[in-house]
């Protein structure tokens, strides 16, 4: 029995957690100068920006996003029309999003690159969602093999994936193939640049979630 209320009370933790999001700083943008094609100042920082967004979507990702409990989180990533970049969980709005595709939505108070709801949505007939395939065992929390790859571009972007739930920063990374990599700066010890070879761990139920990277 006992076993079963501290589920229960798990469950009601995570329900809460799924739409809790508050403040922080930004030190990754402190850290580092971007000047990269794929920056367009992923991390906003202004509390009083209007959260209501009209735009189109220039670039899309499917992948998939940790929140604060293990599980893997279907998720959009998407550059918009007014240059900045969005996630959106996809429990949220459970349609197909595409390239070119008219969007209106509202985004989080506390974290300006989440997506809290869609407003409106026109199809445009534009490609689908770039997505990066589950890596061998991916039915299982283990850590994938190592996997090399180049950099085409980056950006930086808030994601609200850990306890406490805070923004946290991360750095993406789009692949020669068009894959998406986020990483945190503790688990990278270079900044990734248009050309860069590196190396790189995931856990396999998270595959856009980098563990490690070295540079080669």
């Amino acid at each position: 029995m006992k076993k079963y209320i501290i589920l229960l009370m798990s469950a009601i933790v995570a329900s809460f957690i799924l739409t809790s999001c508050v403040p922080d700083n930004d030190p990754w943008m402190d850290r580092y100068n971007h000047t990269d094609p794929y920056f367009n100042g992923g991390g906003n920082k202004n509390g009083n920006e209007d959260t209501a967004v009209s735009c189109k979507i220039t670039h899309i990702w499917e992948c998939v996003i940790r929140r604060s409990v293990v599980y893997p989180f279907s998720a959009y990533v998407m550059r918009c029309s007014n240059g900045k970049y969005y996630y959106l969980l996809r429990y949220r709005y459970p349609y197909e999003l595409r390239v070119g595709d008219d969007v209106s939505f509202t985004v989080s108070q506390y974290c300006k690159n989440e997506i809290e709801e869609m407003n409106g949505h026109k199809y445009n007939g534009g490609q689908n969602a770039n997505e990066n395939e589950f890596p061998d065992l991916g039915e299982y929390l283990v850590a994938s093999v190592p996997i090399e790859t180049t950099v085409s571009g980056t950006f930086p972007i808030k994601m609200c994936t850990n306890l406490p739930v805070l923004p946290q920063e991360y750095w993406c990374i789009v692949t020669n193939g068009n894959k998406l990599l986020f990483v945190t700066p503790d688990n990278i010890d270079f900044v990734p640049k248009p050309g860069d070879r590196f190396v790189y761990s995931v856990y396999t139920l998270f595959p856009n979630s980098i563990l490690q990277a070295k540079k080669l």
